[in-house]
């Protein structure tokens, strides 16, 4: 009997566990931690928007209700959950965390170049709503003193990764990459980025336009952001190619044009086999993938800040694997982008977000 009992409660214990995610987090374990800025924030002027980023730390059946930023104790800019900004700015569960990140505009909040001070409290606090009955509610909060300085501008930059110098096709139907990153500054706004390609002494150029609409706009993080477009080559010879991007930077009235060129000899060999990644490049990486699902949706590559493409590549594993599954494997690939996409975006399909977006409703 007494065996019967003990395999019960073991039964219940597994159970009780499974339910609540393994509790992980104990009741005096729930925390709210600002980690980026800290101590001090190197800005270009106080019209150069900056991210407040950390996590909240909480089991993966827990609601978070809210969250707020102030700073020097202004009055509190609150997210509720189910609504737009709340979804843009608290990340799904992963590790014990519900990640943040709120897109920070000083005017909004009196951060100024002439401010005879120029240590700011930074204060994040969120409600948090147990799923264990026997944990009571929990309002935590996290405060960094941030000194801003000014004076520190970005290093711009934007460059082609290939093709660089000679290029090699086996025939005419694969379709090779050009690939290439752009650097700028958190919270500007990548507006065009635009790839034209010319075969040197002749007229006429072919373009491909890789963000030219508002809903494809990419607010850029200090990360690189990285592109990759299909150029469909008929012939061999020499050829220029050229990048061009648009940005609308936060700290200035002129956007920021910046572009990079590499002429390029093409030639067809039927024979050549090449190396892996040159065979690999006949697949496009998870952010290539994502920007094509969520245009055929309708949904912009930037969410309030949150910039989805550079999420989705910081995912990206060993060989441009997505969440263990290889670019060759198209549809598993594409399916579990579409489902991290879904995460992002606090929906279980994304035609539920192009709806809420349409109708001004609540939590998909």
């Amino acid at each position: 009997m007494k065996r019967i009992i003990a395999m019960l409660l073991s039964v219940m214990m597994i159970l009780t566990m499974t339910a609540f995610g393994f509790a992980a987090v104990g009741v005096n374990d729930y925390k709210v931690v600002i980690e980026k800025p800290l101590d001090e924030l190197r800005l270009f002027n106080d019209s150069d928007k900056f991210f407040v980023s950390g996590y909240i730390m909480a089991n993966q059946l827990d609601e978070i209700d809210w969250i707020e930023i102030s700073i020097d104790g202004a009055t509190p800019l609150r997210f509720v959950k189910g609504t737009p900004n709340f979804n843009i700015t608290v990340s799904p569960w992963k590790n014990d965390k519900f990640n943040f990140k709120f897109i920070v505009d000083p005017e909004v909040w009196s951060i100024d170049q002439s401010d005879s001070i120029n240590d700011y409290a930074v204060m994040v606090r969120a409600y948090i709503d147990p799923a264990n009955p026997a944990y009571s509610d929990q309002e935590k909060y996290d405060v960094e003193t941030v000194e801003v300085f000014y004076g520190y501008p970005t290093a711009y930059d934007i460059e082609i990764t290939h093709p660089t110098n000679n290029l090699v096709v086996s025939s005419w139907s694969n379709d090779p990459l050009i690939k290439g990153w752009i650097k700028a500054d958190e919270g500007d706004v990548l507006e065009s980025l635009v790839i034209e390609v010319q075969e040197i002494g002749q007229s006429g150029k072919i373009t491909m336009s890789l963000i030219d609409e508002a809903n494809e706009y990419v607010t850029m993080s200090n990360d690189k952001y990285y592109f990759e477009k299909k150029w469909d080559v008929t012939k061999a010879g020499d050829f220029r190619i050229t990048v061009m991007a648009v940005l609308d930077v936060d700290e200035s009235i002129n956007d920021r044009n910046l572009d990079d060129s590499h002429d390029v000899k093409v030639t067809l060999n039927p024979n050549y086999q090449g190396d892996k990644d040159e065979a690999m490049e006949a697949y496009p990486a998870a952010p290539a993938v994502a920007g094509k699902i969520l245009k055929s949706y309708g949904i912009p590559n930037n969410v309030g800040g949150k910039n989805l493409i550079a999420l989705v590549a910081k995912e990206m594993g060993p060989g441009t694997n997505f969440k263990g599954i290889a670019k060759t494997n198209t549809v598993q690939y594409k399916a579990a982008i579409t489902d991290f996409l879904e995460l992002q975006l606090g929906v279980t399909n994304l035609e539920n977000y192009v709806v809420v977006k349409k109708t001004g409703g609540g939590k998909p």
